[in-house]
């Protein structure tokens, strides 16, 4: 295979691996944002905790489709084994306030 085509096949798959990144980091930083409002939700006591539990369904909203995005673009790059997997793991660790 010649440079010019090996160079051809690495730019084919940068935009997959470039857009696998980004939906990583969307992904990465929406269960920070859910821990945060698991912990906000989990210290608040009288009327904040009905609002902190209220921050926290959204953030866990969020994360739940930052996840699904991330597992998409796995699944377009042809990866579906282990994005079933991650999707399974961030549900079960959303629903303790972690992610991933």
């Amino acid at each position: 295979m010649s440079p010019s085509e090996l160079r051809s096949r690495r730019a084919a798959r940068e935009p997959n691996d470039i857009s696998g990144s980004i939906a990583l980091s969307l992904w990465s930083l929406e269960c920070v944002a859910l821990r945060l409002a698991y912990e906000a939700w989990v210290g608040a006591t009288g009327a904040r905790r009905a609002t902190a539990h209220a921050a926290y369904l959204g953030a866990l909203e969020r994360e739940q489709r930052a996840a699904d995005g991330y597992a998409e673009t796995l699944r377009r790059r042809g990866d579906p084994g282990p994005a079933t997997a991650r999707r399974a793991a961030a549900r079960e660790s959303a629903a303790r306030g972690r992610c991933g």
